[in-house]
This record gives structure tokens, C-alpha cells and sequence, in this order.
């Protein structure tokens, strides 16, 4: 068994200490081999620990206090990763930021992080020294020559590594602050679980300033693997095939709606032989998911799928093999990983027992630092035990269970709560249900708040075909969901913009259209008057345009309610009030029409409609 086969064991003085320690001890174990592999820009771990001496030589001489913030403006590059090592040797901490990001908002996060110093290239000189305005020192790395000797190893696992921005609630990033001993134990649990050897190749798809680009990079460089950044930005599904097939990855993280997109997009069976592990996150996931991935992908691999947040690093693991029983279309999110615990809190921030639904709450020595510099942000998240014991917990405003057996079903966010006539809707448990569809490979809803009237539902489906059939999908609906939770409108996409993370960016998708969906029926315009007052009354109540004579109502995005409302409005210009009964008989502006015409004539509107929308608006 040669040297690259085999793992390189940890010493308990390695994973109580901070990252160099453990890095130092790799890179002289094995000086030649290849640390970061990315195209032609490539270290061996002798070169990638000489050039992050001297990042650390030049770091502290502008920084020589230990626990400084440094900031690095680099892209998705093999450079970014020494200088990173190199402001951890000196004793400082870094902080990645994206290159690509305007310059108010580049400007924004180095006035928040305080940095004294600023580490980029040529490539990317001008982007860091405009927003830097003088008040920090701009080094390029690129510039550095490489030392030889280690610097004095400082610190301990307690001493603060990196902060990395998040969106915040009220619009401005914040910053979280994570310890050297969070990266260094997930790098730790990792390479148990995983018996990671040198041989390994990790992908690198996230950009270095996200939280879930340390279990890649550092998963590989404290194990001797190869890491491989990819730019999924520059390179896109298409290179992603290529690449993971010409890198031979063995170690692939993937957010779980790029995985939906990449596979759709795939054909055969057996693909990438060396594939070894698929690592998912971002979203829970679906049989269908796990399906899709047998038929592709060899009966070996193993899917690993993680519950993660910034702020906690990893807290739970699901793994899924070839053998693993799908009984649920809805996988667990798995159970709860080393040192962490999971508490099920209720509003009031109490604890709940197994099978109640409530916020999740991570309690453990291996939590974040809290906000970085943003005390009034931490402390409402970053509470004390409830439970009177010596950790914190972090409320991770998501939904959650606990099962019998300690494994979390995982709900979706608090936010994406909203309530319906009365009714608690999670519009994950939606999604969950259209990701179940025939044909559907992504699946968004969304709520769309209008004023004076319920908020109308909007998926945002992907289909594995150009022509889904949507009126068929709403009858499959129907059988699965109550009236109030079917989406009032289906709007197809072709590709779902994503975050720098991978996720589904919710903000981005586009605001819904008033032109006609498409339906069932043949457009056949509105004839008489009569047709053209009620069309109006149809197009006003759901936010329509251009219907047809023959639309059918429930396909427009109709429900109850907005019927409804569609039949007070009648009433009050004069028609007789029509029962609902009657209008679903024939549910069509034409029908409707007919039905207004049959009636004996204008009366006094009866109110008892009207009535009944209040009622219901009042919930």
C-alpha cells in the first residue's frame, strides 16, 4: 500500500490546535505531492506551505498583533488558498471577498471587517484599492516570494480563523465569526467518516468567502488530498460534466438544486466510475432525487447529505447507498453529527418533545463567534441553554421534528410560513409535493403578497420536458392537496437563477406575468357584452390579462375564494347572486355568462357573500 493510500492519522495536540499546526504536518509528510489543482495553476504542498510563509511574513509585518482581520480580494483561484493559509500562519484572521461584487458593497464589507490589510493580485489590484480609499495597506500576493522556513505555529483552536458575510435580514451582510477549532474538527469528523487518503480529489465549487467552502478546502488540505476549484460561474453545467470526468473527482459537494439541474442534463448509466462521495446541502432532498442518481451514477456511490448552516458548520448527516430504503418521498435531514445538539424550540423558546414541530436550535461548544462586531444581531440567536446548561445555542430560524430515533425532519424556513384562510401553510411542504410530479425536477413556491386580497401562491417548476402538460398536473395536485394550498399559478422556467451558494435565489425569480397562462382550452375571445363584463371581472380578480370565452377557471389559478369574489362583484353591479355550486357547473367566463343570462333578472344583491369574504379575510 503506497503512501497515498493510505489516511494520515491525527495526533489529539493536532485537533485541539489551530489549522497550521495540522497543515504543516501534512505538507511535510508530503512535500511533492499536489495540494491545489486548478487548470494550470497548481501547488504542491512544499510550494503552496513556502508561498503562505511568506504571506505570513508580510501579513505580520503590517499586522503583527495576532486576531486581526485581513481581507483577501482574489477569485476562485489556487492563489486565494495560499493566501488564506498564510494569514492564518501569521496569527491573524481572513475574510474572503468576491472581486465580483459592486464596489458599494466590496466597500461596505471592508469598512465592517476593519481590515488593516488588504491581499490580492494584479488581476484584481484596482477592484481592492478603490474601495480600500487609503485606509488600509493593499499587498499583492502575487509580489511575495516564498519562505522556507515555518513561522512559530500561534494560537490555539480558540482563537477566531475567519469570517465569512451572510445577507441579513434588514439588507446589509453581516459577518460570521468562526474558530479555528470549528474548522479543524469538521476537517477531523470528515476524514473518520469519510477515511479520506491522499489519493482523494475534493471539488471546490464555492467561492472562499461562503461557509461552505471550509469543509471542501480544508477536508482536503488537513487530510493531503487534492483540492480542485472549479468555476461554475465561468464554466457552467456543461464544463461541470467535462471537468469532473477529466479531474477525476472523487469527493463532489454539490447545493442540492444544482444537482437537479447537472443531472437533468445527464445521460447513460455508471457515469464517473471514481465518483466516491456526493456531498449535498442547501435543501432537503427527494426520492426522486436519490432515484434519478441510481440511474446515473455507479451503484457504489455514496450521497452524504448534510444539514449546515454558517454559523454551526455541520449538524447533521443522512447517508444514502445503493441499499438504503426510500419509504418517505421526503428524506431526514439524518442525525446530528459530534458535539452538536439539536433542540426543537416553540415560540416561546422553550423546549419541545419528539414529533413537535418548532424553530430548530443548535446547542455546542462548536458554535460561531456570533456576528462579527454586530452584538445586537447575536444576541437574539445566540441564546444561553434554555435548559440552564454551560453551551450556546444558536436558533437557526428553520422548522423542524425530531423522530423517535433522534433523526431531524427538516421543514424549510420559518419565513416561508404564511397563513391561508385561516390555515398554516409551509411552502416547503408544497414544494415537496410538486418535486413528486411526474416530469418536475425544481419546484419554488412563493407567495404573492396583493393588497386587500389572499395572497396568491406561485410555483416556479422546472420540467425533464419542454411541454408539461399543467392541467394535468393541478388534477394530480388536487388529489394530494387542500384547495387553499394548490398554486394559483404554475410558471414554468428553463433554468432557476442561483446564489453564489447554489441555492435558488427566491428574489430573482421573475415577477408574474398578466398574460394569459397556458390552459386546456382553444382562446376564443369574449363575444358578447355580457362575456366582456364578466372577462373583466375574471381578469381583475386574478390578476390576469387577455382571457379567453372558454378559459377554465381553476386552470387560471381560480379557487374558491376568488369565486367567490368574482360572484359578490356580480351581485353588486346589479345580477342576481349566483350560488357557487352553480358557477362550478361551468366554470368558464362564457359559462358564467350563460348563467347571469338564465337568471330572472337584476335584484338587490344579496350580501351573504360579501359577508362570508369578510369573515374569511378576518382569519
Amino acid at each position: 500500500m503506497t503512501l497515498l493510500s493510505k489516511p494520515i492519522p491525527w495526533t489529539d495536540e493536532e485537533i485541539e490546535g489551530p489549522v497550521p499546526l495540522r497543515f504543516e504536518r501534512i505538507a511535510a509528510g508530503l512535500p511533492e505531492h499536489t495540494a491545489v489543482r486548478a487548470d494550470d495553476d497548481r501547488f504542491t504542498y512544499g510550494e503552496l506551505n513556502r508561498l503562505a510563509n511568506g504571506v505570513a511574513a508580510a501579513v505580520s509585518a503590517v499586522e503583527p498583533e495576532p486576531g486581526a482581520p485581513v481581507g483577501i480580494v482574489l477569485g476562485h483561484q489556487a492563489l486565494t488558498i495560499a493566501a488564506m493559509i498564510g494569514v492564518l500562519k501569521s496569527g491573524c484572521l481572513y475574510s474572503v471577498l468576491d472581486p465580483g461584487l459592486p464596489e458599494g458593497r466590496l466597500a461596505f464589507l471592508l469598512e465592517d471587517l476593519g481590515a488593516g490589510l488588504v491581499l490580492t493580485d494584479a488581476a484584481h489590484l484596482a477592484i481592492a484599492q478603490k474601495p480600500a480609499s487609503g485606509k488600509a495597506t493593499v499587498e499583492r500576493i502575487d509580489r511575495i516570494d516564498p519562505v522556507a522556513a515555518n513561522p512559530p505555529v500561534r494560537g490555539s483552536g480558540r482563537d477566531l480563523a475567519a469570517v465569512f458575510y451572510t445577507s441579513g435580514s434588514t439588507g446589509q451582510p453581516k459577518g460570521v465569526a468562526r474558530r479555528h477549532g470549528m474548522v479543524v474538527m469538521g476537517s477531523f469528523m470528515d476524514y473518520q467518516l469519510r477515511e479520506t487518503v491522499p489519493s482523494e480529489r475534493q471539488s471546490s465549487l464555492f467561492g472562499y468567502g461562503y461557509g461552505a467552502s471550509v469543509s471542501d478546502v480544508f477536508g482536503a488540505l488537513l487530510t493531503g488530498s487534492v483540492l480542485c476549484p472549479f468555476d461554475f460561474k465561468q464554466h457552467g453545467i456543461t464544463g461541470l460534466t467535462d471537468w469532473v470526468e477529466r479531474e477525476r473527482i472523487s469527493f463532489l459537494h454539490l447545493p442540492v438544486a444544482l444537482l437537479r439541474q447537472w443531472m437533468s442534463s445527464l445521460h447513460g448509466e455508471n457515469l464517473f466510475p471514481y465518483l466516491r462521495i456526493l456531498h449535498l446541502g442547501g435543501y432537503a432532498i427527494t426520492r426522486s432525487d436519490i432515484l434519478r442518481s441510481r440511474e446515473l451514477f455507479s451503484p457504489g456511490l455514496v450521497i452524504e447529505h448534510r444539514l449546515s448552516t454558517t454559523e454551526t458548520s455541520n449538524i447533521t448527516r443522512n447517508y444514502v447507498d445503493a441499499g438504503t430504503e426510500l419509504p418517505e418521498h421526503i428524506l431526514p435531514a439524518g442525525h446530528p453529527v459530534e458535539a452538536k445538539e439539536i433542540l426543537i424550540l416553540d415560540a416561546a423558546g422553550r423546549p419541545l418533545t419528539s414529533g413537535e414541530t418548532g424553530e430548530i436550535a443548535i446547542r455546542s461548544p462548536l458554535l460561531a463567534d456570533g456576528y462579527w462586531r454586530r452584538p445586537e444581531l447575536s444576541r437574539p440567536v445566540f441564546i444561553p441553554d434554555p435548559e440552564g446548561g454551560p453551551e450556546t445555542v444558536y436558533k437557526t430560524g428553520d422548522l423542524g421534528r425530531l423522530l423517535p430515533d433522534g433523526g431531524l425532519v427538516h421543514l424549510g424556513r420559518k419565513d416561508h410560513q404564511l397563513k391561508l384562510r385561516g390555515y398554516r401553510v409551509e411552502l416547503s411542504e408544497i414544494e415537496s409535493v410538486l418535486l413528486a410530479q411526474t416530469g418536475v425536477t425544481e419546484a419554488v413556491v412563493l407567495a404573492d403578497e396583493r393588497p386587500a386580497a389572499e395572497p396568491r401562491l406561485i410555483a416556479y417548476l422546472s420540467f425533464d420536458s419542454g411541454d408539461p402538460d399543467l392541467a394535468a398536473l393541478r388534477e394530480s395536485l388536487g388529489a394530494q392537496l387542500p384547495e387553499y394550498m394548490i398554486p394559483n399559478l404554475i410558471l414554468p422556467v428553463d433554468a432557476f437563477p442561483m446564489t453564489p451558494t447554489g441555492k435558488v435565489d427566491r428574489k430573482a425569480l421573475p415577477a408574474p406575468p398578466r398574460t394569459r397562462p397556458k390552459v386546456s382550452a382553444v382562446f376564443r375571445p369574449p363575444e358578447t357584452e355580457l362575456e366582456m363584463a364578466v372577462a373583466a371581472l375574471w381578469e381583475d380578480v386574478l390578476g390576469l390579462d387577455g382571457l379567453g370565452a372558454d378559459d377554465p377557471f381553476f386552470e387560471l389559478g381560480g379557487d374558491s375564494l376568488s369565486a367567490a369574489r368574482i360572484l359578490q362583484r356580480a351581485a353588486s353591479a346589479g345580477y342576481r347572486e349566483l350560488p357557487l355550486g352553480d358557477f362550478y357547473q361551468a366554470p368558464t367566463i362564457s359559462g358564467t355568462a350563460a348563467l347571469l343570462i338564465a337568471t330572472s333578472g337584476p335584484t338587490r344583491p344579496d350580501r351573504s357573500i360579501e359577508r362570508a369574504l369578510d369573515q374569511l379575510e378576518d382569519f
